[in-house]
C-alpha cells in the first residue's frame, strides 16, 4: 500500500483515535489538528512511538480565530501535498453554545470541515489520487433550517442544531465533488457507537448509552474501508451508509439551498467561494 498523507480532524476520540491507531500502524503520514494537545496525554504517548509520522497542529475547530489563523495555515501549506481529508471531527450539544458568534454545532460540524476543505484544495490537488471524506450522520434525514434564524434565536434544539450541521456537511459534500472533479469527495454514516460526541448528554442518558452502544473501533473499520478498499475507489459524490451507497436527504442536492449554506460559510470565515 502507498503511504498516504493525511489530513486528519477528531482523532483524539472515539472512532477517530481507532482509526488514528490503524493508520500509524502502516506507516502513513498524519497531520492531526488538536485543541489542547498538551491534556491528551494518550495522544502525547502516541506521537512518541510514532514521531516521524506526526505533526501535531494546535488547532481548535471551534473557535473562528483558530480556524482562520494564518500562521497556522502557512505552516499546514508548506507540504508538497495532502492526499486524504478525513473530515471525522464533531460536536453534540443540547445546550446552547456561540463561539465568535456562530452556535457551536454550526461551526465544528459544518463551517469548520467545510474551510478545511476549500483551503486544502491546492495541496489536494497535487496528489495523484485525492479523497475528502466527511463523517456525517443519518439524523440529517431530520433537518429543518431555517435561513432567517440560522442562530436559532428564538429556540434552541440540540437535536435539531445537529441534524441541520450534518445536513449542511453532507450538502457541501456533493457540492464539492461537482465543483473539483479532480478531487474525489464522499460523505458517510458510519453508524452509532459510543463516543465522545455524549459528553455533553445528561448522565442518564449518557450511562444508558455508553453501556448499550456497541464501542467505536467497528465504525472505524467503516472509514478504512471507505478510504483504502479498491471497491470505493471510483466512487465520488455519493453518500454512504455505512458502506452501502445511499440517497442523502433530496434537499441537500438542491442548488439553491447549497449556495445560501455556501453564502452563510463565506460570511463567517471571509473565505472566497
Amino acid at each position: 500500500m502507498d503511504k498516504k498523507i493525511i489530513f486528519f480532524t477528531g482523532s483524539s476520540s472515539g472512532i477517530g483515535w481507532e482509526l488514528l491507531k490503524k493508520l500509524l500502524q502502516e506507516k502513513h503520514f498524519l497531520i492531526l489538528p488538536i485543541r489542547n494537545y498538551q491534556q491528551k496525554e494518550h495522544l502525547k504517548e502516541l506521537v512518541k512511538i510514532y514521531k516521524d509520522n506526526i505533526d501535531v497542529i494546535e488547532m481548535d475547530l471551534g473557535n473562528l480565530n483558530s480556524l482562520t489563523n494564518q500562521n497556522i495555515w502557512h505552516r499546514i501549506k508548506q507540504y508538497p501535498r495532502i492526499d486524504i481529508l478525513i473530515n471525522n471531527a464533531g460536536i453534540y450539544t443540547h445546550t446552547k453554545h456561540l463561539q465568535n458568534g456562530i452556535e457551536l454545532q454550526w461551526l465544528v460540524n459544518y463551517i469548520a470541515p467545510a474551510y478545511l476543505s476549500l483551503q486544502l484544495v491546492d495541496l489536494l490537488s497535487k496528489s495523484n489520487s485525492p479523497l475528502v471524506l466527511f463523517v456525517s450522520s443519518r439524523m440529517h434525514y431530520m433537518a429543518k433550517i431555517n435561513f432567517e434564524d440560522l442562530q436559532y434565536s428564538k429556540h434552541y434544539s440540540g437535536q435539531l442544531a445537529y441534524a441541520n450541521s450534518k445536513f449542511a456537511i453532507t450538502s457541501f459534500s456533493l457540492y464539492f465533488a461537482e465543483r473539483f472533479k479532480n478531487i474525489r469527495s464522499n460523505s458517510c454514516h458510519p453508524g452509532v457507537y459510543s463516543t465522545g460526541i455524549t459528553r455533553d448528554l445528561p448522565f442518564l442518558i449518557k450511562f444508558l448509552w455508553n453501556t448499550f452502544i456497541p464501542g467505536p473501533k467497528e465504525g472505524s473499520e467503516v472509514l478504512y474501508q471507505l478510504l483504502f478498499n479498491p471497491e470505493f475507489n471510483q466512487q465520488t459524490g455519493k453518500y454512504f451508509d455505512k458502506l452501502k451507497i445511499s440517497q442523502a436527504h433530496k434537499d441537500c442536492y438542491n442548488k439553491e439551498i447549497q449556495q445560501k449554506l455556501l453564502d452563510f460559510l463565506e460570511q463567517a470565515t471571509g473565505i472566497f467561494i
